[in-house]
């Protein structure tokens, strides 16, 4: 189950810290052969108290994913979608135990695709007008899921359009965390 990551209410007591119950899945992917991308998934796994502020310190484990993307023709379901892939993971690393990195729900992603920002999620906007809309197909359909920017805005600071022109990587930031109750 998703669930906003701004605005959690906070909880009062005693947390355990060391069980994940909080996922974030940023996505970074980069231009493959013809149309075609290339990239990576990492489940980020938190503890309970990490919805109170979003530290880092309430990190457990990670899932480390390798996407092999096929340019797809945006569907229909998904009006604001200007570029869509059919995404195939693959396990590629984890730190978490073993029966947690070999559960399958890791390896849910069928689609990402860009367009518009969300209005839901224009105010939020890490970059505003340079941002594009994601969108993400877990099984059931697109989503909303964050925002994508090409990774130039990170590394460099430099401002560019954002657009997907496939010549550079994009950074795909998840708006939402999940659940892992």
């Amino acid at each position: 189950m998703r669930g906003a990551w701004f605005g959690f209410a906070v909880l009062a007591g005693c947390a355990d810290t060391e069980t994940p119950v909080w996922a974030l899945d940023p996505i970074w992917v980069e231009p493959s052969d013809g149309g075609d991308v290339y990239g990576f998934q990492t489940w980020e796994l938190y503890a309970e108290p990490w919805k109170k502020k979003l530290n880092e310190r309430f990190y457990v484990c990670s899932v480390v994913l390798e996407l092999f993307g096929l340019e797809r023709t945006p569907d229909p379901t998904c009006p604001a979608c200007t570029q869509a892939w059919e995404m195939r993971p693959a396990l590629l690393e984890s730190d978490c135990d073993s029966d947690r990195a070999a559960d399958e729900g890791w390896l849910a992603l069928r689609g990402v695709a860009i367009g518009a920002v969300p209005d839901d999620l224009v105010a939020l906007d890490p970059y505003p007008g340079q941002s594009l809309g994601v969108y993400a197909d877990y099984g059931a359909g697109w989503e909303p899921f964050g925002w994508g920017w090409p990774e130039a805005l990170d590394t460099r600071g430099a401002a560019v359009e954002p657009v997907w022109d496939d010549t550079q990587a994009f950074v795909l930031w998840p708006a939402y965390a999940w659940s892992l109750d």
